[in-house]
């Protein structure tokens, strides 16, 4: 049984952990998130270990980030 008491920034892929496991730099993770590779990050933003929302990093004015993951 995975854990639904999950918070943002975090994901849980292994049924029955104490522990949650960090979102990693590149994506993003949603509450309650079983698989982080269904929320990379989008074109125009950049995402860092634990972010929580797809548009919670904007690249700044001049730069752009037109690969996703990163």
């Amino acid at each position: 049984m995975f854990s639904t008491l999950l918070s943002n920034s975090f994901f849980e892929d292994l049924e029955n952990q104490a522990d949650c496991k960090t979102c990693p730099s590149g994506y993003y993770c949603l509450a309650g998130s079983t698989n982080y590779t269904d929320t990379p990050c989008p074109n125009g933003h950049y995402c860092l270990n634990g972010t929580t929302a797809d548009n919670q990093y904007p690249c700044p004015a001049g730069i752009f980030n037109n690969l996703p993951v990163n």
